[in-house]
């Protein structure tokens, strides 16, 4: 009896290939986006997790105009302050051989001997300083690449005025920079305008004239919940106050951290509610083709059941067709995430400076991806024909009885019923006396326009910000900044240079507006 049902089976799905073929198609998709997705946010984490913590990034840092290497023993004397490091920060300039304009970038202190540090980094190429030069030089590794750069090339650098020859020595990766933007603003990372140098710590200090001294420290908190360390910044912003403050921020806050947060929040949300539209829509289908199906063969069922076959053995039938489909789907689904999730891992390589970032085989994730088509397949299948086989032999070899109707709500208004022409009255009723299929197609409609309107919005947003942002109101041709306040008049020592059209003169200062519990930082 399991041969001939097999062989119906067999026969009725070659018949309907194609439609079959097309749900398990979309099926593959879903399974696709989730093993892929799902397996980068994985991946993406641990390998973030593994950096953070190998290299001691800061729960919070502060940055002031000058500060002497005692206070930090004040810090250390701070409740939730677990470990503290003052360091010198400047911003550089960098002159390359072949590139017309100088390039902004960051300069920052490390020890001459190689130890563990707050804040540390993880050699890519070359050495640490060997300490033979001063003027020794470790570079960010993403920007060595962009231009071509070796350890023993030299680096013509400006630092606070001064001009310096620089040997590189070693390429670095840094947890402060896995998302590094130009430092003249932008969003999006241009490894070949983002130049961050570390030098050594003396050599730095006598270069910005802070001998003995740092503006800038780095923190480790006992408590690194987001509530603790905004109350531990509180107590050493008070305690730093006369050293001139300017700017504290908690991790979360920090560029390269909070850009590759939201990624990692975007790639969860997309994990979960791209499969599932995919997964929903093939259950939504299926349910439909297979109730159809079984309609048709109302006579069949009936003529089966009759010869002795129970309703559980013909459920288990039927439900084979939402197998076939899932275990298709999902298996071809599985092999396409693999690809996919090397190819997306390829593409966060070109975003994101962190070592180690691989493709790893997630076995449990493959688990649930087969689960879950299997799943969707199976109850579309199931919901398609459970009414069907509850017929007893007899009824289910004749021909259904007429539907029995009721009068929908609008013909109970006369006045609008009459006017409705023939073609709309029975749409209207079709609509009225079927509201599981009308609410899912009406469901499906929706789904599809916000997906439509959301990506059509999405531009036209980009658009408006774009023109906003450079049209309206920063379309300066080129911003100077400089490292102290000086006064207003000299924004017309600029102006008389000749190629001035019009010169303003700006005054940024960082600040943060509270209320209550609520607080932003402009």
């Amino acid at each position: 009896m399991v041969n001939v049902l097999w062989l119906k089976m067999a026969r009725e799905l070659w018949q309907r290939k194609g439609s079959l073929a097309s749900l398990a198609a979309i099926t593959a998709m879903g399974i696709c986006l989730f093993l892929a997705m799902a397996s980068n946010l994985r991946d993406l984490d641990r390998a973030r997790a593994h950096f953070y913590s190998s290299c001691q990034l800061a729960d919070f840092s502060l940055s002031m105009k000058r500060a002497p290497n005692w206070a930090l023993q004040t810090l250390a004397e701070v409740d939730n302050v677990r470990a503290v490091r003052g360091r010198v920060n400047l911003p550089i300039r960098l002159q390359l051989t072949g590139v017309d304009e100088p390039l902004q970038g960051t300069a920052l202190s490390l020890p001459q001997v190689r130890q563990p540090i707050i804040n540390d980094i993880v050699l890519r190429r070359g050495t640490y300083f060997t300490g033979r030069s001063q003027e020794e030089v470790l570079l960010n590794d993403a920007f060595a690449r962009a231009r071509g750069l070796q350890p023993g090339q030299r680096l013509q650098a400006v630092i606070q005025g001064g001009e310096y020859n620089l040997l590189v020595v070693g390429t670095v990766m840094s947890p402060e920079f896995v998302y590094a933007v130009p430092a003249g603003g932008g969003f999006t990372p241009d490894p070949s305008r983002s130049p961050v140098l570390w030098l050594p710590e003396r050599f730095l200090q006598q270069a910005a004239g802070l001998d003995g001294a740092f503006n800038e420290v780095v923190a480790m908190a006992n408590d690194p919940s987001p509530a603790a360390v905004r109350l531990t910044l509180t107590q050493v912003e008070r305690r730093l106050d006369s050293y001139g403050v300017q700017l504290a921020i908690p991790q979360e806050e920090q560029s390269s951290v909070h850009f590759l947060a939201n990624e990692l929040k975007e790639l969860r949300v997309n994990s979960i509610f791209l499969p599932s539209i995919c997964l929903g829509v093939v259950a939504l289908v299926l349910n439909v083709v297979m109730s159809r199906l079984v309609a048709s063969q109302r006579g069949v069922v009936g003529t089966l059941r009759a010869l002795g076959y129970s309703a559980w053995s013909l459920r288990f039938h039927y439900l084979g067709y939402g197998f076939v489909v899932g275990l298709g789907g999902g298996l071809a689904g599985l092999a396409l995430g693999w690809q996919m999730q090397k190819a997306l891992m390829g593409v966060y390589r070109q975003y994101f400076e962190i070592p180690d970032m691989q493709a790893t085989f997630n076995l449990d994730l493959i688990a649930i991806g087969l689960s879950l088509s299997l799943f969707f397949a199976l109850a579309g299948a199931a919901l398609g024909v459970r009414g069907a086989l509850r017929l007893e032999p007899a009824e289910a070899m004749r021909p259904p009885p007429p539907e029995q109707v009721k009068a929908i709500w609008m013909e109970r208004i006369p006045l609008l019923w009459k006017h409705l022409g023939f073609q709309l009255r029975m749409i209207f009723r079709s609509i009225f006396r079927n509201p599981f299929r009308s609410t899912v197609t009406m469901g499906a409609s929706f789904v599809a326009t916000c997906l439509l309107v959301e990506t059509l919005c999405m531009l036209n947003a980009v658009n408006y910000l774009v023109d906003f942002t450079f049209r309206r109101t920063s379309f300066q041709d080129v911003t100077v900044a400089l490292r102290e306040p000086i006064e207003v008049a000299a924004a017309r020592e600029v102006a008389a240079l000749g190629q001035s059209g019009r010169v303003e003169a700006e005054l940024s200062v960082p600040c943060d507006i509270s209320r209550g519990a609520a607080s932003n930082r402009v």
